[in-house]
């Protein structure tokens, strides 16, 4: 590797959260070792006894030391950021030592040998030897566990965060002391099998290792990484798991990590939460909560989940909280949430960012002008990761249980490509007591005469079956009442052509993705409620609507060139003469009731439906489907 060669500005940063005394100790160390020209950030995340403010008091007159109070206490990962930006966009620090407050630097010649590294290795990210009080080794993990492990301990976790949480602990816990007081004469001399078993090997801790996961109380971030990255961590964790989702994150974008053992740093392990929690519940509490909380983010890193919920937002401040607040609240967590907004100019964006920072499953999406629905919703499914995608329009929501009964009945029906259900039809979107009566009623209605608004096959098919049902206008063509195999949905948007088409534009995708769905399988279940009367379904008044409903010429166009050449090029024929003569009608019954100019008006469907990609590839159909709009509009 050739050797780089670069002027390097160090910065640190201390993370500092009560333990005052600590925080001055590890401030003098680097002082002391480094002298005046290294930048020093303070970061006070919100500490209880102010000690913030009085270290920045303190250092007032210390011009290569800043003190940043935050408002609030934005947690480890969050909190080292605010630190990190600072000496990057403020300090120009290319080379960046993140360290707890608790951490005591020793070597005077540590810069150095990190230059020395850099310059040998490119390392992104490096991890010194960590020794504890009493020349102890700090015990940690190089390499990730199998994501089962992860789960398995989100599991005990929630469980003992539940147990400490919990009303009835001390009466538990007094149970539990007897329990175990009963047992401890049966347990004499006796080891746990694991303890048994267990043998470390030192040595590990004084050999150099790239690409593992390195100990997150102190971290050297070079030129490589500060020049890609405006943060150090991922700032979806409150605390715990940020060295995990670290390495990830390397790996991801291909940068290495290095652990050296000559660089060494003494760790005064857990002074600050000591000294804030001193009664163990507390401490349980705050740890077990934490720490699930950042599993639970790290095994949707290390795996992709199961749904993508992807929503296409554009002028819904009225109604987008209710939409994601429908999500959030279906305690499932198998998800990530794409929220896209397509450049709107009320204030839904704000909404949307706020709901960002609230929950780690949600990311927003910006177009920055408005590009209609097929190219936003493409955008959403483009970035999703999980193994089904599920669109919900802006204005609609989900009813209770809905996502953990979508994940059981995928199960229960094989994992098939789609999978649809059916939805309540929400007459009145304002929630108030007679809107339910009224829609109670309905579904009432609908399950006895066995109606739903979706119109679905219930039960299972399989291949040329699929079209077929399709052609019989027995399967659901709205994007929202189906779950859909990620890898099928984006090869089916890969396939639409036409992004500028906002009418009929879920039809259109829907005939491309049944035509390459292999297995298919239909649900009675409602799971999901749509919403009538939100405003968002417009009627027709104008002859330029009237043109956006004539670019269903233009789908006739893109579906008839799809199925050409195709094993099922005679059900795509079917299937397209069938849209065509729908939408002729729907047309020409539009003309009538708005009362709009027939002339005018049929000269644009005359300019629409003229099928020029067609007629290149197929001749013949196209001139078929011109005759019969000929005949539809003497």
């Amino acid at each position: 590797m050739a050797e780089r060669k670069e002027t390097y500005k160090f910065g640190f940063v201390v993370l500092h959260y009560g333990g005052m005394d600590v925080t001055k100790q590890c401030i003098s160390c680097v002082e002391k070792l480094y002298g005046p020209d290294v930048a020093i950030a303070i970061v006070d995340n919100h500490s209880p006894d102010r000690s913030g403010e009085k270290l920045r008091q303190f250092y007032q007159d210390k011009g290569q030391i800043t003190v940043l109070v935050n408002e609030d206490n934005l947690g480890f990962a969050r909190g080292n950021n605010v630190g990190y930006r600072f000496l990057r966009e403020q300090k120009q620090c290319n080379m960046i030592c993140v360290m707890n407050n608790d951490v005591m630097v020793q070597q005077a010649d540590m810069l150095e040998r990190l230059k020395k590294e850099y310059e040998t290795s490119g390392f992104a990210v490096l991890g010194p030897h960590v020794t504890l009080l009493g020349e102890k080794e700090n015990l940690f993990d190089f390499l990730l566990k199998p994501v089962d492990f992860y789960i398995s301990e989100y599991r005990r976790l929630s469980k003992l965060y539940r147990y400490f949480s919990s009303k009835l602990y001390p009466e538990r816990e007094l149970a539990n002391r007897a329990i175990r007081m009963v047992q401890k004469p049966f347990q004499a001399g006796k080891k746990p099998e694991e303890e048994q078993n267990k043998t470390v090997d030192f040595s590990v801790y004084h050999e150099r290792h790239e690409n593992v996961l390195l100990h997150g109380c102190c971290l050297v971030f070079s030129p490589l990484y500060i020049d890609r990255f405006s943060d150090c961590f991922c700032p979806d964790t409150f605390m715990f798991k940020e060295e995990e989702l670290l390495y990830l994150r390397c790996r991801e974008h291909d940068l290495k990590t290095v652990y050296d053992p000559d660089i060494d740093i003494l760790h005064m392990e857990d002074v600050s939460t000591n000294s804030t929690y001193k009664k163990r519940r507390e401490k349980e509490i705050f740890v077990c909560k934490n720490q699930a909380e950042s599993l639970r983010i790290l095994i949707r890193a290390m795996r992709p989940p199961l749904l993508s919920v992807c929503i296409p937002c554009y002028n819904v401040e009225q109604w987008i909280a209710r939409c994601l607040d429908s999500i959030l609240n279906q305690e499932f967590y198998d998800c990530e949430i794409l929220c896209a907004d397509d450049g709107s100019t009320d204030g839904t964006l704000e909404i949307l960012r706020d709901y960002e920072k609230k929950d780690a499953r949600i990311r927003v999406l910006v177009n920055e002008e408005n590009r209609k629905l097929v190219y936003t919703r493409k955008r959403a499914i483009t970035q999703a990761r999980g193994q089904y995608v599920f669109q919900i329009d802006s204005d609609d929501s989900l009813p209770a249980g809905a996502l953990r009964t979508i994940r059981n009945k995928l199960k229960e029906c094989n994992y098939p490509d789609v999978m649809e259900f059916c939805a309540n039809v929400v007459l009145d979107a304002s929630g108030s007591a007679k809107a339910a009566v009224l829609n109670r009623l309905k579904k009432i209605k609908d399950d006895l005469l066995h109606d739903n608004y979706c119109r679905i096959h219930i039960g299972v098919l399989q291949g040329a079956d699929i079209l077929d049902a399709l052609t019989q206008d027995a399967l659901g063509q709205m994007p929202w009442n189906k779950v859909v195999r990620t890898s099928l949905m984006k090869k089916a948007y890969e396939m639409c052509d036409r992004e500028d088409i906002y009418y009929k534009d879920d039809v259109y995708v829907c005939c491309i993705l049944y035509a390459l769905c292999r297995s298919y399988a239909g649900i009675p279940q409602r799971l999901y409620n749509y919403s009538i009367s939100t405003g968002k379904s417009r009627k027709m008044i104008s002859e330029d609507d009237f043109k956006e409903m004539c670019k269903t010429g233009q789908i006739v166009d893109s579906l008839g060139c799809f199925f050409v050449g195709r094993k099922d090029a005679v059900q795509g024929r079917k299937l397209v003469r069938i849209k065509l003569e729908h939408w002729l009608e729907l047309l020409l019954q539009t003309i009538e009731a708005q009362h709009l100019d027939s002339e005018v008006c049929r000269q644009y469907i005359k300019e629409a439906y003229t099928f020029p990609a067609l007629e290149q590839k197929d001749t013949e159909f196209a001139w078929e489907l011109k005759t019969i709009v000929t005949e539809r509009l003497r």
